[in-house]
């Protein structure tokens, strides 16, 4: 590992992503949130660490486990939550809900309740990249180099 900064940033993102996913689990028996949702708790550090390397003009290619990601990757929470409620003001229009989280925006290119599903398109994303990018798929529960 590089410093005690890079500890402190990655223990940060993962605590982040920790107390989010608290909250919507607080949230969801009032029926705010209007889609079911897959969380990520005990991966919290999978999102952080794969994207903390990451550059903001690589792509990530998730399950439906992708709120640690778009946290990670620099998702606006308020956006993310909008989704999660409905809203039009959301990631997706309030269409996609909470497994289909897609924000070219800060690269995070989609995700699929399909475990794998997305391992082709990061395979043409990084097909058709420029020398240095680097497309990342997620895969079950681990990432995966494309």
């Amino acid at each position: 590992m590089k410093d005690e900064a890079t500890y402190r940033r990655l223990f940060r993102t993962a605590l982040l992503i920790r107390l989010v996913e608290e909250r919507i689990i607080a949230l969801y028996p009032s029926d705010k949130i209007q889609s079911p949702v897959h969380l990520s708790i005990g991966q919290e550090a999978v999102a952080a660490g794969v994207c903390d390397g990451l550059r903001p003009d690589d792509l990530v290619f998730a399950t439906y486990r992708s709120h640690g990601f778009y946290i990670a990757k620099g998702g606006r929470l308020d956006v993310m939550f909008a989704e999660l409620y409905g809203r039009t003001g959301g990631i997706s229009g309030g269409k996609a809900g909470s497994m289909h989280l897609a924000a070219p925006e800060v690269g995070l290119m989609g995700s699929s309740a399909v475990v794998a599903s997305t391992i082709p398109h990061a395979v043409g994303a990084a097909l058709s990249a420029d020398e240095g990018a680097c497309p990342v798929p997620v895969r079950g529960q681990r990432p995966c180099r494309a």
